[in-house]
């Protein structure tokens, strides 16, 4: 897998960078609110998917320029308080990671769903 030593927007045109950035962006994250982090970038890439596993919406992996659109993608942790460690991270849309702070009673019940599903596997 190449590694990239500096990420901008050279980088964001492809779903490898795209996802690069994001590992690291959780990573630098977790680092200064001690949330465990235990993955690689390997671990985290070989779990990419294109649809949003919540929502079933399409990811959009590589258009730059615009942050935090609704279908971007998120490193997320399924069970919060377990960190990024191998079994608790999915890549999840934008949107259904917001959505645990202001989402519908609709948008929750799926998240809840979603996460009942994976937490006896974690």
């Amino acid at each position: 897998m190449k590694k990239f030593p500096k990420y901008g927007n050279q980088i964001m045109g492809t779903k490898e960078g795209h996802a690069y950035k994001r590992y690291h962006a959780r990573k630098h994250h977790a680092k200064i609110n001690k949330i465990p982090f235990t993955i690689t970038f390997e671990y985290a890439f070989s779990l990419i998917v294109d649809i949003c596993p919540i929502l079933g919406i399409k990811l959009s992996w590589c258009e730059k320029g615009r942050k935090n659109m609704a279908n971007c993608p998120s490193l997320d942790r399924i069970v919060p308080k377990k960190g990024y460690v191998e079994g608790n991270i999915a890549w999840i849309s934008n949107r259904a990671n917001v959505i645990k702070n202001d989402g519908t009673a609709e948008e929750h019940l799926k998240v809840a769903e979603y996460i009942l599903h994976h937490e006896t596997k974690v």
